[in-house]
């Protein structure tokens, strides 16, 4: 999952609104298979990247990786703001992205082996009658 996150503040030393982004994996039965998420830098955090703590606007493109939890039947997405002070909400995420990639089944491999032994098989046939 990746996506820019941006927090900002409404005055150069208030505290920052944030945006945290996370994704459920759910079974059948709807029960909970695990998850991931994204958080937009917090002001702790900025000061640790070297980002001027004055600065009013802060965009980071996060990303994190993992597995999707076997038995994986829908996927709960949740995006939650936090306004810290005034009246307007200074935090945005933006082309947020879930890639999933397909995962061969242990039958393809069984298969494509078979498929191998099959053509030396037949290799080996063809140099014996030649």
């Amino acid at each position: 999952m990746r996506g820019w996150l941006s927090a900002a503040r409404q005055v150069s030393t208030g505290p920052i609104d944030s945006v945290t982004v996370s994704v459920r994996f759910l079974g059948s039965l709807s029960q909970d298979l695990g998850g991931a998420g994204l958080s937009s830098p917090d002001q702790a955090e900025l000061t640790l990247l070297g980002s001027p703590v004055t600065s009013q606007q802060y965009s980071e493109l996060m990303t994190t990786f993992g597995l999707v939890p076997a038995g994986t039947r829908s996927i709960d997405l949740s995006l939650n703001f936090t306004r810290q002070t005034g009246f307007i909400l200074n935090a945005s995420v933006d082309n947020l992205a879930l890639e999933l990639s397909n995962v061969p089944e242990p039958s393809t491999f069984g298969l494509i082996a078979a498929g191998c032994a099959a053509l030396v098989l037949a290799g080996r046939k063809n140099s014996r009658e030649a």
